[in-house]
């Protein structure tokens, strides 16, 4: 059974303010919470382990979208250090160059996706370089469309 105690004691066991209790219960959605009603001596009662699960899921929640914003860069660069790495005697760099850029594109967009996290709202400067050498020597591969047509195949 859930222990449930008045506002003040729980803000206490769980280390914040009254008036951080009371704004994570009004405007952040955190449940654990029950009114006590109306009138003189009517406390609002907390259950306090309900309050740490959802504390510590926001922050986990947290966690995963700071990861999911370093991730376009991370693979970008990686894809960038193949592509400088490589040895490409029979191949021209700059066709790899453009697939290697829609490559980290589609890879990134894949595991924001997976992760929910929000669209890709700029190129990584690793694949912007990528493309830019591709687009110099005038590639055939008409990177926007290839990017916007992928985001259909995303799932």
């Amino acid at each position: 059974m859930s222990r449930k105690v008045p506002l003040a004691k729980a803000a206490i066991e769980l280390r914040v303010g009254q008036s951080t209790l009371r704004h994570w219960f009004n405007k952040r959605s955190c449940p654990g919470a029950v009114s006590g009603g109306h009138g003189r001596g009517a406390k609002t009662l907390v259950d306090v382990d309900v309050v740490r699960r959802w504390r510590d899921g926001t922050k986990a929640d947290a966690a995963l979208l700071e990861l999911a914003g370093e991730i376009p860069d991370l693979i970008g660069t990686t894809i960038e250090q193949v592509f400088t790495e490589v040895d490409l005697r029979n191949v021209a760099k700059y066709k790899l160059a453009g697939v290697m850029a829609v490559a980290a594109y589609k890879a990134t967009a894949a595991v924001l996706d997976r992760l929910g996290a929000p669209e890709l709202a700029n190129l990584p400067d690793s694949v912007k370089r990528l493309r830019k050498i591709a687009t110099d020597r005038a590639i055939k591969v008409d990177f926007d469309t290839v990017c916007a047509e992928s985001e259909d195949e995303v799932v």
